[in-house]
């Protein structure tokens, strides 16, 4: 008996070094397999975080959400309306460093939701039960389109000053109810938890120690009197789902 004891711990360690071999092995593959379409893809989730980060952040810029030393601002539609000195009809509020922050994290999202796939492939096609990953392109610009639609309404809710315990409420309503629909992957919620973790830790960073000049601050200092308040943090989970780039 100890002798089948001891072979069948044997096996169990040798089957489970196997399964991470395999998994570093499809892991290395996807990376190295195709150097141009690995090349392509990330060039392509920093392009589009580059560029649709400023637009989302700036929608908290004109809310009144937060505030930057720095400002930079851009008329989308204009420059004016009417007379000289009207307004724009569509302008983004946001700063220089904000473009290459955004197109880091779509980089880091993309690639994240790809090594966990990789990870994670021969369990889930073992299990037939867990959703099937790769979802179409209007599935993708969808949950995009949701992400930009909850990063909208904080900044309107917060315009017209709703308490933030209830806006923390409708954002992690909109963020879990937009990951079961939208997403629903084990590798979709670690990279949302990731985010919802992340994000918040290196805004906490940024406002610590970037200098004065190119500082901002949220106007609201949340529930704990300093950096931002809670609700921030569903926000950022929703961007996890908003990457489903990295599952085409």
């Amino acid at each position: 008996m100890v002798l089948s004891s001891s072979s069948s711990t044997n096996d169990n360690n040798n089957n489970n070094n196997d399964k991470d071999e395999s998994s570093i092995q499809t892991l290395t593959n996807t990376i190295t397999s195709d150097p141009q379409r690995t090349i392509y893809f990330s060039f392509l989730m920093t392009i589009c975080g580059a560029v649709l980060g400023p637009f989302l952040d700036s929608y908290h810029s004109l809310f009144g959400v937060l505030t930057y030393e720095t400002p930079l601002v851009f008329p989308i539609i204009g420059p004016s309306i009417g007379n000289e000195g009207g307004s724009d009809l569509l302008t983004c509020v946001t700063t220089y460093w904000v473009p290459p922050l955004f197109g880091l994290a779509g980089f880091i999202i993309g690639w994240l939701y790809i090594c966990l796939d990789a990870v994670l492939m021969e369990k889930e096609e073992e299990d037939t039960s867990i959703p099937q990953l790769h979802p179409s392109i209007p599935k993708v610009l969808i949950s995009i389109s949701y992400f930009t639609f909850q990063y909208w309404l904080s900044g309107i809710l917060f315009a017209h000053e709703i308490d933030r315990t209830s806006i923390l409420v409708l954002m992690s309503t909109l963020a879990s109810g937009g990951f079961v629909l939208l997403d629903g992957t084990i590798s979709g919620f670690i990279t949302s938890v990731a985010t919802a973790i992340g994000g918040p830790l290196i805004e906490v960073g940024l406002i610590s120690y970037l200098s004065d000049s190119w500082s901002y601050h949220y106007n609201d200092l949340g529930e704990t009197g300093s950096y931002f308040p809670l609700w921030i943090i569903p926000v950022y989970f929703l961007g996890g789902v908003s990457s489903l780039f990295g599952d085409l």
